[in-house]
């Protein structure tokens, strides 16, 4: 039985961190996990998404938050993993749930320690994407 996780994608567009996620999910079926896929909005993306046969949801516009608390919920998987620090809200989100986190800091943070802090706090995975981010978030 593959293992649940939901993946949530800061936007809907055809842009280099959503195709990631994007491709991420559609090979975690080889690696036994079930990937779900959360889009805050409708867009082109859902095209490849359907091509490629990846599961999706889209929230609904004006509770975006509450909508996502109600789908993590209800699907109970075994981790969140976030795609960016755009939007912080599924990080949290997904902590009140007790749901661990693998956050995907794409952003660069200069030398922000007190990004790095918040962000070593609330989740439990990293993932980054200089040697400089490491620099500066290995805390």
């Amino acid at each position: 039985m593959l293992k649940k996780v939901v993946l949530f994608s800061h936007n809907s567009n055809l842009s280099g961190a959503p195709i990631s996620i994007s491709q991420l999910a559609r090979k975690l079926p080889e690696l036994g996990y079930s990937p779900l896929l959360i889009l805050p909005k409708h867009g082109p993306l859902e095209q490849k998404l359907m091509a490629w046969g990846v599961a999706y949801r889209v929230l609904k516009r004006g509770c975006a938050p509450l909508d996502f608390f109600k789908i993590v919920r209800r699907e109970r998987p075994l981790l969140v993993h976030v795609n960016s620090l755009v939007k912080t809200w599924p990080v949290i989100v997904s902590r009140l749930l007790g749901l661990p986190v693998i956050w995907h800091v794409r952003e660069h943070l200069g030398s922000k320690r007190f990004y790095a802090r918040i962000i070593h706090a609330l989740v439990h995975r990293v993932i980054l994407i200089s040697r400089n981010q490491y620099e500066l978030l290995r805390v």
